[in-house]
């Protein structure tokens, strides 16, 4: 309940003079909003392991496409 009244309580703070970007910039983005935190919390709990969508995440934003180079989460060492 508390989180869906986070959400519900962040989107009325969009300021109708702003562009969507910037309103998307300002208050889900930005490290103090009140959204910031919203994508890692949803990932740890609906996921049993995050860590291994997490080691996926960092090997992919790192510009690895190809699963032989993803990072295994158990050891660090990559997979081939």
């Amino acid at each position: 309940m508390g989180n869906e009244r986070k959400q519900y309580s962040a989107i009325y703070k969009f300021s109708n003079r702003q562009d969507l970007f910037t309103n998307i910039r300002t208050h889900i983005l930005h490290p103090q909003s009140t959204l910031y935190d919203e994508p890692l919390l949803l990932l740890v709990e609906e996921l049993r392991e995050p860590r291994n969508y997490f080691s996926i995440l960092r090997a992919i934003a790192a510009g690895q496409t190809r699963a032989a180079r993803q990072v295994r989460p158990d050891n660090g060492q990559r997979s081939e």
